[in-house]
């Protein structure tokens, strides 16, 4: 399953493997971790809450780099928790349930509320159908009324809570990390039938976040 809250990742990652210095140290489950929530939810009715995101290389080894997480692609994406708070029943396989995304690396603007921000960026990564990419039976135990977590989609859909990470996308033959490698802000929004419904930060502080570093 490929997923960007799943999320978009999914859309946004542009990874290289870098080369580590050995004087540095990345302690499993501590220093290669984020947290992703949601933001200015005060008005909208679902909620994320602290799902934890442990992030792996392609060899399975912690990925940091200066001792801070770093998302490499190819990769690992290992979810070790979390909720989402649906006050009632959505649906999310409809059409019209539309991921917008804001990412900026620097002062480069790569996704502008679900728009390319650069010219060889295309719309559809910044903005796309959150059932082009997280299965129907996932949406189909999120969108309903209810606390949902990780155990109960081990539980109804058999989740593999352990999601691989592509390679980097690539724009004529350049993989785009090695262009726009570096430090990452990223907003999701979620809408559906024009109504807005969910936004969240990865990391959840707003924090910059380190990508093919």
């Amino acid at each position: 399953m490929r997923s960007p809250v799943y999320f978009l990742i999914f859309s946004t990652s542009f990874l290289v493997v870098p080369q580590v210095s050995s004087a540095e140290t990345c302690r499993d489950g501590v220093d290669n971790v984020f947290t992703v929530n949601s933001f200015g939810n005060d008005n909208l009715p679902v909620t994320v809450r602290d799902v934890v995101i442990r992030v792996n290389d392609i060899y399975n080894k912690p990925s940091c780099h200066n001792n801070k997480v770093n998302i490499r692609m190819p990769g690992y994406f290992h979810i070790m928790g979390g909720q989402v708070i649906v006050p009632r029943d959505f649906d999310l396989i409809n059409r019209r349930a539309i991921v917008r995304a804001t990412i900026s690396v620097g002062n480069k603007v790569i996704c502008d509320k679900g728009a390319g921000g650069m010219f060889f960026i295309p719309n559809k990564l910044c903005r796309f159908r959150i059932s082009t990419f997280v299965p129907p039976e996932i949406c189909g135990v999120l969108q309903r009324k209810g606390t949902h977590t990780l155990e109960e989609l081990w539980r109804e859909v058999h989740f593999n809570s352990t999601q691989e990470l592509p390679p980097s996308p690539s724009f004529l033959g350049i993989s785009l990390l090695d262009i726009l490698k570096g430090e990452y802000r990223i907003k999701l929004e979620l809408t559906i039938d024009g109504e807005r419904v969910l936004r969240l930060t990865m990391p959840s502080d707003n924090a910059p976040m380190q990508w093919g570093l």
